[in-house]
């Protein structure tokens, strides 16, 4: 009867520890969420280095700088662009498993080159998915959306061409890639590989020398089986 009734905690456990990590356990996935499944980093220890700070970055520290970082509309201000900006970094240098995303370095105009394109000669030649939001001082035409004035100058004649010039020149943040904010400290667990370190297969208490009699069992299962319903929303 014990055994049967470990095998079904053991079960039932196994099953809500999926839903765990299936769910919204990052407030801020580096490999974006969809609605088709989970997306998850293949290997936390891919690595690149930051030109900007001459700095190694693996996949896991992009995570865990940002695994707490709300882009909902319930964050602070900020937060949703922030962790776009780690999304955008891991998109160009981690492998994400999952089903496709749109890229947040895709653009709608990113193939034309018309008389006037607020970001030629910049590190993008069009605005990206990820600056669509972002606004810029456009001099005599106020504070301007990135991607609007982007797109109303190369669709209509509505700069003249000292007003494109004049705008251009203050129009680089819209067409860049941005910096990675914050003082890197890289992660004592990047080398697990998969999803996340909580992600790694429990320790086997055999292993440890140490032994667990029936109750032990039972108790410990109880409690990880509710801690893992609070996860999954269901407490």
């Amino acid at each position: 009867m014990f055994h049967t009734s470990t095998v079904t905690i053991a079960t039932t456990l196994l099953s809500l520890m999926a839903c765990s990590v299936t769910g919204e356990y990052y407030l801020c996935n580096v490999c974006q969420n969809s609605d088709y499944g989970e997306r998850y980093l293949y290997d936390r220890s891919e690595s690149f280095i930051n030109p900007s700070t001459n700095q190694r970055w693996t996949c896991g520290d992009l995570q865990d700088a940002v695994q707490d970082v709300d882009p909902t509309s319930s964050g602070a201000s900020g937060e949703a662009y922030l962790c776009a900006v780690y999304q955008v970094y891991a998109e160009m240098h981690c492998t994400c498993m999952g089903p496709e995303v749109p890229s947040l370095l895709d653009g709608p105009y990113k193939d034309v080159n018309p008389s006037c394109n607020l970001c030629r000669g910049y590190a993008m030649s069009y605005v990206p998915t990820f600056r669509s939001k972002q606004t810029v001082d456009a001099g005599a035409y106020g504070n301007q959306n990135c991607l609007g004035l982007y797109e109303a100058a190369l669709t209509g004649n509505v700069l003249s061409s000292a007003a494109c010039e004049e705008i251009h020149d203050v129009y680089e943040d819209c067409c860049s890639l941005p910096d990675l904010p914050g003082e890197h400290v890289e992660s004592e667990s990047n080398n697990n590989g998969g999803k996340s370190p909580s992600a790694a297969p429990p320790t086997d208490p055999s292993s440890t020398g140490s032994k667990m009699g029936p109750a032990a069992w039972l108790l410990a299962s109880s409690f990880l089986i509710q801690w893992s319903l609070a996860i999954c929303g269901i407490l």
